[in-house]
C-alpha cells in the first residue's frame, strides 16, 4: 500500500513562514528575499487547503494498487474506502469526493 502524506516538519516550517511574512509587513517577495527561500514555495503553501481554511479535517490517504486487481482502493482515514476500476473517469473521483465532504 502506498501512503501520500507531506511531512509534518515541512508544513511546519511553511506555517511559520507564513506567520513570519503576515507579521513582517513586508511584500511577499521581501519577506522571501530577507529569509532566502523562493516566493513560488511561500504562494503554494499559502493557497494550500488546510483544515483551518476548509474547515474539514485533513487525513491520509492510502492509495493500494495491484497489478493483479483491475481496481483502484482509495482509503480515507478509517471512514471510508472506495474502489475504482482502474480506466475511472477523473469527473467521478471529483463527484464522490464531493458526496463524501457532504456526510461531514
Amino acid at each position: 500500500m502506498t501512503e501520500v502524506r507531506t511531512s509534518t516538519s515541512k508544513q511546519d516550517k511553511w506555517r511559520a513562514h507564513l506567520e513570519g511574512w503576515k507579521a513582517s509587513g513586508l511584500s511577499m517577495r521581501g519577506y522571501c528575499q530577507r529569509e532566502g527561500i523562493g516566493v513560488n514555495g511561500l504562494r503554494y503553501w499559502r493557497a494550500r487547503p488546510s483544515e483551518s481554511k476548509t474547515g474539514h479535517e485533513v487525513v491520509k490517504v492510502a492509495v493500494k494498487l495491484s497489478p493483479s486487481e483491475p481496481m483502484i482502493e482509495v482509503v480515507v482515514g478509517k471512514r471510508f474506502t472506495i474502489r475504482l476500476p482502474r480506466e475511472f473517469c477523473p469527473e467521478e473521483i471529483g463527484a464522490i469526493i464531493k458526496v463524501i465532504e457532504s456526510l461531514g
